[in-house]
Order: structure tokens, then C-alpha cells, then sequence
């Protein structure tokens, strides 16, 4: 394993925190984080290049978005609905670590379906803004689904 990157999200995309977690934010990047390592638990690669044969390969992951799902309305004037559901893209580097030549690249995609998110969004709790209407267990569930795309497009091309 050569590494797992986060890309930070902007301030904008983080209004979807609020409430997780018994009403406060959590750092859904560093949550992130954590399910990735603990997903693609691999060797290190070594670092002197001895230990290395010319066919052996490392892996890159990229957590490239992370969000989760909101609906909310702005009133400036009209009334506005802004939404999204929640969705994790991830992108991945196949390469050989003694070149640094890449061998092939997979991305990856996983949202929830529009019937599940109007679903969510019309209870009770997340409609009157009691409770958020997904939280970190959406999350986990779309990360485990496009982990478990990504190593399956990855055993293919090996």
C-alpha cells in the first residue's frame, strides 16, 4: 500500500455534518479515513527498493468527495431547495513502485437512490429539522460499496 489520501472538503460542502452524531459535527473526513485503513489493511512498501521485484505492484487510494445527504430551503425572496444526497467517489492507482509507472486507474461511485433519499427526507424528524435525515452509518454503508467495487475492478485487471 503506498497511501490513502482525503481530499478536503470546502466550507459549503460541510453543512451536511450538523446534527450527526448525537447533534454534534463530526469530522466525516477523519471518520473517513479511518474506514479506509481499516478496508485496505495492506503491507507498506518497503523502503529500500531491494526488497522490490520489477512486477510487483502498490496501490494509491484517493478519497476524492464525501458528502452527506441534505435538504434544506433558503428563503431570499423565493423560496429556494437546495439539496444532495449523500455520495462517496473514490479513485484508485495501480503502479509499479519501482518506476512509478502506473499500470492502470479505477474510479468509483456510490450514492444513495433518489426513492431511499425522498424516503428520508419526508420523516418526521429530519422534515421539522428535529434529526438529520442520514448520518455516518450512510456514509459507512456507501464507502463499504465502493470499496468493495473498486477491489473487484482491481482483481479483474491483475
Amino acid at each position: 500500500m503506498a497511501g490513502i489520501f482525503v481530499v478536503p472538503r470546502t466550507d459549503w460542502e460541510t453543512m451536511d455534518e450538523s446534527g450527526w452524531n448525537d447533534a454534534s459535527a463530526i469530522d466525516i473526513e477523519e471518520h473517513t479515513r479511518k474506514r479506509l485503513n481499516s478496508v485496505f489493511e495492506l503491507p507498506s512498501i518497503p523502503c529500500d527498493n531491494t526488497e522490490l521485484e520489477d512486477n510487483d505492484l502498490a496501490l494509491e487510494i484517493a478519497l476524492l468527495n464525501v458528502q452527506g445527504g441534505v435538504f434544506t430551503i433558503f428563503d431570499i425572496g423565493p423560496e429556494i431547495p437546495v439539496f444532495w444526497r449523500p455520495k462517496v467517489k473514490i479513485k484508485a492507482r495501480l503502479f509499479y513502485p519501482l518506476t512509478g509507472k502506473t499500470k492502470k486507474t479505477f474510479q468509483v461511485s456510490s450514492k444513495v437512490g433518489w426513492l431511499q433519499f425522498i424516503y428520508r427526507i419526508l420523516q418526521p424528524k429530519p422534515f421539522f429539522g428535529i434529526a438529520p435525515a442520514f448520518n455516518e452509518r450512510d456514509i459507512d454503508l456507501l464507502l463499504s460499496q465502493s470499496c468493495n467495487e473498486l477491489l473487484l475492478k482491481i482483481r479483474k485487471s491483475i
